[in-house]
């Protein structure tokens, strides 16, 4: 465990400094400072009072028992898995779903715990055709994940970070250069890495130079406040042009997504005709972005 603060002696001689880890020396100084005293509360860091943002600290968390080095817990660490998911509804909630609502519920929630339980509270008791439906309305259309989100995250945020947010949710790859070619500001550096200290949805992609990406049902939740701050035809516009980003610095499928969200169903057509093999290697994922007369009229879509 961890040292929560400070801890000294009676007469004042330090013990323990904040965050230092007690290990049998430490233990043994202090069974030593206050041998003839039974009542002795040592305070310690603990996973039921972490106070970050999300996850868990490494801190609170504590070291790993196998190798003795302290646990570093990353969002891959705590979401859930597609069977997990399943148990979860089915052994925990006691109302289980079909295998595809599963697959497509950890998808679309990412295995973000809290969604799964915001879902199940804003489903249980409801028909399987009542719940499905809801599967296939996620990530955004929620009330209780909108509630959610805009009460314990953005609305805390200072105005600085929540605007480049809200502005910036279109992009899906958010590159530093992109961020501020779009909104013609000079910031995104120190802004990405803030948001990333803070664990607001927002993660680094294994890339050489700083790349990051929205928590996918954060972002349809940005895009809907992006709405709502600018009225639709200004986000749309605003959409369109970080597609045109996208597509001059060839991210192929992030401006396909963009240009679906903006409307701008030409601009569509182009990019499937000529994206290529990235296209056709995960079409699962686009096909579903395009309306359904374009899918059945368009060539280049039927040949994809």
């Amino acid at each position: 465990r961890m040292a929560a603060k400070k801890f000294t002696t009676k007469r004042g001689r330090d013990l323990l400094k904040r965050n230092q880890e007690i290990d049998w020396p430490e233990v043994h100084d202090i069974a030593e400072g206050f041998k003839d005293d039974d009542d002795v509360t040592v305070p310690v860091r603990s996973v039921l009072k972490c106070e970050a943002e999300s996850g868990l600290c490494r801190h609170c968390y504590g070291v790993m028992p196998a190798t003795g080095a302290l646990v570093e817990i990353g969002p891959d660490d705590l979401r859930f898995r597609s069977w997990e998911v399943e148990r979860l509804f089915a052994d925990v909630y006691g109302e289980p779903l079909p295998p595809g609502d599963v697959a497509q519920l950890a998808r679309g929630l990412e295995g973000w715990a809290a969604g799964l339980q915001l879902f199940h509270l804003a489903t249980r008791g409801k028909h399987t055709s009542e719940r499905r439906r809801a599967v296939a309305a996620l990530p955004a259309r929620s009330k209780l994940i909108r509630e959610y989100l805009s009460g314990n995250v953005l609305d805390e945020l200072p105005d600085e970070q929540r605007d480049f947010l809200i502005d910036t949710s279109v992009l899906g790859r958010l590159s530093p250069a992109l961020c501020n070619s779009l909104r013609e500001r000079h910031d995104a550096v120190r802004l990405l890495a803030e948001l990333e200290a803070r664990q607001v949805f927002v993660t680094r992609l294994d890339e050489d130079e700083p790349v990051y990406r929205y928590h996918e049902v954060f972002r349809a939740y940005l895009e809907t406040r992006l709405v709502e701050r600018e009225g639709e035809p200004q986000a749309k516009e605003w959409g369109g042009r970080a597609a045109a980003l996208l597509e001059d610095g060839g991210w192929v499928m992030d401006a396909l997504r963009a240009y679906c969200w903006s409307g701008d169903w030409a601009s569509v057509g182009r990019v499937v005709a000529t994206g290529g093999a990235e296209l056709a290697d995960d079409e699962k994922s686009w096909l579903d972005w395009l309306p359904a007369g374009l899918v059945e009229e368009d060539p280049w879509v039927m040949m994809a």
